[in-house]
Formats: C-alpha cells, sequence, structure tokens
C-alpha cells in the first residue's frame, strides 16, 4: 500500500500511508484507538475507496471496489465481531454462499461440502467438530470457523483484528501455535492487537499508526515496549498510578452468601473509597456476580446490603436506585445507544435531573455533557456527536460518564479496558484513582492480572463460580493470584 490516503467528511483518516506485507510474515500493526487502522484495513479489503495511493499484490495494480474484489484476490479479514451462523453447523458455516453443486445453479453437493470442511479443518490443525452447531463453540473455536472459512476462499493474505480480546491464556498459546503453522503455509498475516507483549511476540515486523499517519516501522526483534508506547502517543507513558488508601470505615456494600446458576456462596464487603479488584479467568463467575449486583441476573439465596440496609435488587432499575452503576463487559450491546450523541448517551439514566416542564432540557443536558466531557478527556467534536463514531476508549468514558452523571456511589466496572489503546487505558485507570479519592466505591474486573492489581486496593479471586482468595495489594504479586484463579487452595484471607 503506496501513499493511501482516506477522507471522511471533516476528517482526514489516512494521510499518505505506506505499508507492506512480506510472504510467510506476521505484520502487527498498532496505533491508539482512533489512529487509522481500521481504515487502513477496510482500504485494504474494498469496504472502503482510498482517495489516493495505490494498492499493489506481488507488483500488480489493484482497484477493490467492494469487499468481494479483494476476496477473490486472497484477501480475509476476521473481525472482532464475528460473522456466524449460529444455528448451522461448523461446515456449513466454513462454505456459506460457496457450496460446491453437482452442476451449475443445480443443488448443493452437501457430501462434498462435509468432505471438504473436514480435509480443511486437518490440513490447518483446527481441532473442530465439522457436525457441531457454531451456538455451541466457544468463543476461541468460533474464531477458528472464521480462519476456516478465510482459509476456505484460498485466502493468502489474513488480517487478524484483536484475535485474543476474548480468548483465555491457554486458547492464546493456541491461536499464536495456529498462527505459526499458516506462516509455514504460505498465509501472510497482519495482526492488530492492543496487546504489546503479544505483538513483541508473534509478530515479526511492526507498524505504528498516529492519527492516520505512520510515525515508525521496526523489526519487531529490533525494538521494545517503551519504544512502541512512545511511537503510539508521542509521549512516555507513566505507570504511577497506586491505589488510594482506604480508611477503616463500614461497607458502602456487603454481600452475603449469594447464589444463582452461575455464582455459588458469594460473599464480600466494599468500603468507601476502595477500589476492590475481581480476577479469574473467562468463565470464572467474575461477570456473573456482577450482574447479579446490579439485577440484571436473578440470585436464589443471599441478601445485599448497601450502607446496611438490606436490598431486594430484581433488575437494574433498583441498582439504579441504590446509587450502583454497572460498565457492561459488551459496551455496545449492554452499555451504549450507538445512534444517538454522547449528550443523549450521558444523561440517559437521570433523565428527570433535565426536565424544563413536560420537557427535556437540551441546554441543560448540553452543560452536563461538555462537563463529563471534560472531566473524563472524552475527545470528540462535540456532545452531539454520535457515540458510534467515538474510538472504543471514548465510548467507555461516555459509559462511565452516564453513571457519573447519576450520582453513582458504587460504580462496577467490567472489562473497561478491553479493545482501547494504551493511551486510553491510561486515562481509565486515572479517572479510576480520582474517583476512589472523592469517596465513591470501584469494583474493578479484568483478564489482565497487572491492571487489577495496579488499582486495586484489595483483590477477590474466582475460579468455577467461587471466591477462591481474598488478598491485600501489598501482599500479593501475579504469582499467588494465578494459583487461586486456576484452582489452587482456596478460602484463604489475607485481608
Amino acid at each position: 500500500m503506496t501513499g493511501v490516503t482516506k477522507r471522511f467528511p471533516g476528517v482526514l483518516a489516512l494521510n499518505n500511508v505506506n505499508f507492506s506485507l512480506e510472504e510467510n510474515e506476521v505484520h502487527a500493526l498498532v496505533g491508539a484507538n482512533g489512529a487509522g487502522k481500521s481504515t487502513l484495513i477496510k482500504t485494504l479489503a474494498g469496504v472502503y475507496p482510498p482517495d489516493g495511493g495505490t494498492i499493489e499484490l506481488r507488483g500488480e495494480k489493484q482497484v477493490f471496489r467492494k469487499p468481494m474484489d479483494a476476496k477473490m484476490k486472497g484477501i480475509a479479514v476476521i473481525y472482532q465481531e464475528f460473522t456466524l451462523f449460529p444455528d448451522l453447523d461448523v461446515a456449513k458455516n466454513i462454505y456459506f454462499n460457496m457450496e460446491p453443486r453437482y452442476f451449475k445453479h443445480g443443488p448443493i453437493n452437501w457430501k462434498k461440502v462435509y468432505a471438504q470442511a473436514k480435509a480443511l479443518i486437518a490440513r490447518f490443525g483446527l481441532d473442530l467438530d465439522i457436525y457441531t452447531k457454531v451456538r455451541n463453540l466457544s468463543i476461541a473455536q468460533q474464531q477458528m470457523v472464521e480462519i476456516a472459512k478465510a482459509l476456505a476462499c484460498n485466502a493468502n493474505i489474513l488480517v487478524m483484528d484483536e484475535p485474543t480480546a476474548t480468548l483465555t491464556i491457554s486458547e492464546v498459546e493456541r491461536l499464536f501455535e495456529i498462527i505459526e503453522d499458516l506462516k509455514k503455509k504460505n498465509v501472510s498475516i497482519i495482526y492488530i492487537s492492543h496487546r504489546l507483549d503479544e505483538v513483541t511476540r508473534i509478530s515479526d515486523r511492526l507498524t505504528v499508526l498516529r492519527s492516520g499517519t505512520v510515525v515508525g516501522s521496526a523489526v519487531t526483534s529490533q525494538t521494545n515496549k517503551n519504544e512502541i508506547i512512545r511511537m503510539m502517543v508521542g509521549e512516555n507513558i507513566k505507570n504511577d498510578i497506586l491505589p488510594n488508601p482506604t480508611v477503616d470505615t463500614p461497607p458502602v456494600l456487603s454481600v452475603k452468601s449469594i447464589s444463582n446458576a452461575f455464582i455459588h456462596d458469594i460473599s464480600f464487603d466494599l468500603k468507601k473509597g476502595e477500589v476492590l479488584g475481581i480476577a479469574g479467568l473467562v468463565g470464572a463467575g467474575r461477570t456473573e456476580v456482577v450482574r447479579a449486583l446490579f439485577g440484571a441476573d436473578k440470585i436464589r439465596s443471599g441478601e445485599i446490603l448497601v450502607n446496611g440496609t438490606k436490598q431486594n435488587i430484581n433488575n437494574p432499575k433498583d441498582a439504579i436506585r441504590c446509587k450502583i452503576g454497572l460498565l457492561p463487559e459488551s459496551r455496545k450491546e449492554q452499555g451504549l445507544f450507538m445512534n444517538l450523541p454522547i449528550r443523549r448517551n450521558i444523561t440517559i439514566v437521570h433523565l428527570k435531573a433535565f426536565l424544563r416542564g413536560i420537557f427535556i432540557s437540551r441546554s441543560k443536558e448540553t452543560k452536563e455533557a461538555n462537563s463529563q466531557m471534560k472531566t473524563l478527556k472524552i475527545v470528540a467534536p462535540s456532545a452531539e456527536f454520535p457515540v458510534l463514531n467515538l474510538s472504543g476508549g471514548n465510548q467507555q468514558k461516555v459509559v462511565l460518564g452516564k453513571w457519573l452523571c447519576a450520582n453513582c456511589d458504587i460504580l462496577i466496572l467490567d472489562e473497561p479496558t478491553r479493545g482501547v489503546d494504551v493511551g486510553a487505558k491510561e486515562e481509565i485507570f486515572q479517572a479510576v484513582s480520582h474517583l476512589s479519592a472523592q469517596g465513591k466505591s470501584v469494583i474493578f474486573i479484568s483478564s489482565e492480572l497487572e491492571e487489577v492489581l495496579r488499582v486495586s486496593n484489595r483483590i477477590l479471586t474466582m475460579y468455577k463460580g467461587r471466591i477462591t482468595a481474598t488478598l491485600n495489594q501489598n501482599q500479593t504479586d501475579i504469582n499467588l493470584i494465578m494459583q487461586y484463579i486456576t484452582g489452587g487452595d482456596s478460602n484463604e484471607q489475607l485481608a
């Protein structure tokens, strides 16, 4: 890709970008949210026509007017949101719309579909049952189906967009094995990730984008994380966030032996101004605990007390009444109205406060939205900007602003840094620290154990729906946490 430029109304998304990919190479594409990574990939994949520059494959100039043009040339993109049919089996998903037929426009040769799918999976070692419905597969297995779909099209350039965002540690290792095997079979890979440990491990080269411009390219083995971060954000990141000390005060939230189909005998206290981390592998029950606290899932037994008073939290409305807010794991599906502006997303939970007579005061909404945007450093042209067009980090901050607008005292942050860049992560950590200093109480969930250690006063570890330990931040480390989230000794109390 040479001199690629792409403009949208009022925005220069790509400015004279050069990018190359060699045979049998993993080339990482990194950059902050809004740097232009997605636009560059969509230009390569035929989603967006470039406004300038050229694309060449093996020395031949290409013009991709639609995604099928790129697909026919062996370019396939695996996006974060999978495009699978849950009620079809693996084989039918792999060859959907490409099924072999007995003759042109004739009936589908299903025997050949399953035979080809079986051979393809065996060739690339994808460990899938071709007869299993996709809805019964794990996220990692669904990702393998997406890879198989691409390979069925004879793709020799594979773009992976945040492929490990929802994978467990063991699943990430398996994905890396598959990537190495694909390289040996003449597949070149463009790897997009915010996880720099993965980038430095799996890629041969890397290119850094910032504000739609290439700011650096390097052989991965000849650079390091700090240099990559400096290129991404234009400055060195300060990693000096420390948990605020908490005083011995009565708990603002007490959870006593709550259980449902997913969690068992969960008990803990949360104090005023405390950041309580919850660590566990995917499927450990972290999200299920906070969904129960927020009334999204019902509890079968146990009690929830807020400021010493027992509360019946049967739905999110009850939780909001108790001044509990939830930034959910899936912000797009559960936390935001994507087609509404920042203004309305921030005020939506607390609209009564913006009434003027029987009408909602737009000026009052705008004033509040502008205040939250300034406090949380939400980058957008105005409060009228659609949330849909914000970067992932700014979307997360809009959800946080919604709960601050509602004046919540207890904030539950479920994977708040997933899919956001290094700079946005630091701003989220700063926001958590400031909220704690203001007396807000925070429950912080992250699959990144370094993050949990960094921001939390205490840490709950979970395994198979149960709490296995309660650890003081200054008395633990990643190795000890790993012991408890992988089924080590349980019920150790260090707090």
